[in-house]
């Protein structure tokens, strides 16, 4: 079934945007309104044309536990078995038409749920007047643009909830020392996302943004859970947001907004507006398993079936999500292994930040990575959020993603590692790239990938760069991603 949509001129990241939005264009965004906070009246499925079979439309949140169960390891392999499928379809059907969306969401004040993290009303103002001065400060001494008053919209998100904050630990990422490359164009986002992540060396300070991430990362604007599979992530997508200067942060395979939603309240610490933007196919149930992840959320409709959930429109669920952190952000539900469709958003402008949640293994990466290349620059930020995906970590040599990034992109100067987070890698461009340059290295990847000496030069180079990272190798990689890699060479 197909929905017909208006095409839309291309976005310029710097171009003033309409405030108002059509009356027909009512259908697609969640309402903000407080008063209004029941979920099963506010979204309506909506059927998409399925035009997306090479997408891999999935959030896989890491497992950082040692020991993972019997139940996640059965979802692991239903959603490899999803993301094969669709990795092997070679055509996708093609229509000209797109959606955006527009910002339509009020800014979140103080207001209802505010007094659940605070006692005292008069105290918890004060404190929070308080951090988010230091906000200001510390951000300022390291050269971001920051402008304090407006954090005081997000505030809530930003109290410390002690029955919570243990729950995510900033410190189990590991990042590149800040001076591994030498002197950097302090104007690469790169650069200072290196000098953010590094900039919070005292431990109280460090403990509060620890659970001030949390909240951002895993709670609605009234307290709720949030339909995301990446927590644990926000503290590093804050940062790269955060780092966007002149450019665009992109996102393949946003899904509901939970990532996007840290990366968006980053880059609204900078000022700058319009510089945010999700693909995806916004549909629930795209990959296999996905609708079940709404469990839990405002958003699970226990009275609907399997089947009726799989096809919810995740669109309006994406902007009650971000619009309250980032209300310019936007959403363009094309195929983004289109070419011609990528051009049509894009065209003209420059992308800081790319982000990847969509590709498992080598190829797709590849693919995702070309879609964007014409926009890159040196100092870009990639951010694979899949990089370290369960089932794939151990794949033949031709097709894993870990050992084509190590023994091909890094090997031939293109990226450098950043850092890693359970699944997510972050890596800075080194030099400008073309799709042709990236489809090169994946085709000759391809052909000596096979080779014994080079898969083990591969897996050499990438446990090279994870033990690099400061502080030190967090026990998930030396313990399970490091033996599955030594494993692939073997295939």
């Amino acid at each position: 079934e197909e929905a017909v949509v208006a095409e839309e001129a291309p976005i310029k990241p710097a171009a003033a945007e309409e405030a108002a939005v059509a009356e027909d264009e009512a259908g697609w965004i969640a309402s903000t309104s407080r008063n209004n906070t029941e979920c099963k009246g506010e979204v309506k499925p909506t059927k998409v044309f399925n035009k997306y079979d090479l997408l891999d439309d999935v959030e896989i949140k890491a497992q950082t536990d040692d020991d993972k169960d019997e139940d996640d390891e059965k979802d692991d392999e239903k959603d490899a078995e999803a993301d094969i499928a669709g990795e092997k379809s070679s055509t996708v059907d093609k229509h000209d038409s797109s959606e955006e969306t527009k910002p339509t969401s009020t800014r979140f004040g103080f207001g209802s749920g505010f007094g659940s993290f605070c006692s005292s009303k008069l105290l918890c103002i004060f404190f929070t007047f308080f951090v988010l001065g230091c906000t200001g400060v510390a951000l300022s001494s390291y050269g971001y643009m920051v402008r304090p008053w407006s954090l005081l919209r997000a505030a809530p998100l930003l109290l410390v909830s002690q029955s919570t904050a243990h729950d995510l630990n900033c410190g189990a990422s590991v990042a590149l020392d800040a001076n591994a490359l030498g002197p950097l164009d302090p104007s690469w986002p790169g650069a200072k996302w290196l000098q953010m992540v590094h900039g919070t060396p005292d431990r109280a300070w460090k403990s509060f943004f620890d659970a001030s991430m949390l909240q951002l990362g895993s709670l609605d604007r009234e307290g709720k859970q949030l339909a995301t599979m990446s927590t644990y992530a926000c503290c590093f997508n804050y940062a790269a947001g955060a780092s966007v200067t002149d450019g665009l942060l992109v996102e393949f395979g946003t899904w509901a907004g939970g990532s996007m939603r840290c990366f968006a309240a980053g880059i609204q610490q900078t000022g700058h507006p319009n510089r945010a933007i999700g693909f995806d196919a916004f549909k629930a149930g795209f990959i296999g398993s996905n609708a079940a992840k709404l469990r839990g959320t405002r958003w699970w409709d226990p009275k609907k079936t399997d089947s009726e959930m799989k096809e919810l429109d995740l669109l309006p669920i994406y902007n009650f999500q971000v619009q309250d952190v980032y209300p310019t952000v936007r959403a363009q539900r094309v195929n983004f292994r289109e070419h011609r469709e990528v051009d049509s958003k894009l065209s003209g402008t420059t992308v800081d930040v790319f982000i990847t949640d969509a590709a498992k293994s080598a190829a797709p990466l590849a693919q995702d990575i070309g879609a964007v290349a014409p926009y890159l620059r040196p100092g870009s930020i990639l951010v694979f959020a899949d990089f370290f995906f369960t089932n794939t970590v151990d794949s033949p040599p031709a097709v894993n993603q870990v050992l084509f990034v190590f023994g091909q992109l890094v090997s031939s100067g293109m990226l450098r590692l950043l850092g890693l987070t359970g699944s997510y890698g972050y890596f800075l461009l080194m030099r400008g790239v073309s799709r042709d340059s990236v489809s090169r290295l994946m085709h000759q990847w391809e052909l000596k990938a096979k080779i014994g000496a080079v898969c083990k030069n591969a897996t050499v180079a990438s446990i090279k760069a994870m033990s690099s990272l400061l502080p030190e190798t967090p026990k998930r990689y030396s313990d399970k991603i490091i033996p599955k890699l030594r494993r692939a060479c073997r295939q």
